[in-house]
């Protein structure tokens, strides 16, 4: 069950970096009109999307597209791996012990640069997806040592 809940984590995750790889696709198609955006945003009070738009426009277009394709890419990935798993498929569990491990050093790195309870949380439940998924897994494991 805890697993489940971790895998419905990973989805809303997932869900939130397609959002990111179409905003970056978008913003990459329309850069011109970024700083018109973030005069908008800022007048607005809207300090967080001025702030993304902002770092929008420091990238440049082709390093959003860069990072809209990779978010995409990878979104897509767990989504993938998390209905497999969800579904008890084994190659899904490889997949999401590869999601989970690739997800390790950009925690790490997070929680190392800028410890906050929210970089704790997320590199906690990470770890804890991890175990269980190991334990999960154990059966396959001990198949593949044979």
């Amino acid at each position: 069950m805890l697993l489940k809940l971790i895998l419905i984590k990973k989805l809303v995750e997932a869900f939130l970096l397609l959002a990111v790889a179409f905003l970056a696709t978008v913003g990459s198609r329309h850069y011109a009109q970024l700083p018109l955006l973030v005069d908008q945003l800022t007048g607005a009070d809207r300090q967080l999307l001025a702030g993304l738009a902002d770092r929008a426009i420091e990238a440049g277009p082709s390093r959003l597209e860069l990072v809209g394709a990779g978010a995409g890419v990878y979104a897509l990935l767990i989504v993938i791996a998390a209905v497999a798993t969800w579904r008890r498929a084994p190659w899904g569990e490889w997949l999401m012990l590869v999601v989970f491990l690739s997800a390790l050093p950009m925690e790490f790195r997070e929680i190392t640069k800028e410890p906050s309870p929210a970089h704790g949380l997320i590199l906690a439940l990470t770890l804890l997806g991890l175990g269980l998924l190991l334990k999960e897994m154990r059966p396959l494991l001990r198949g593949a040592r044979r």
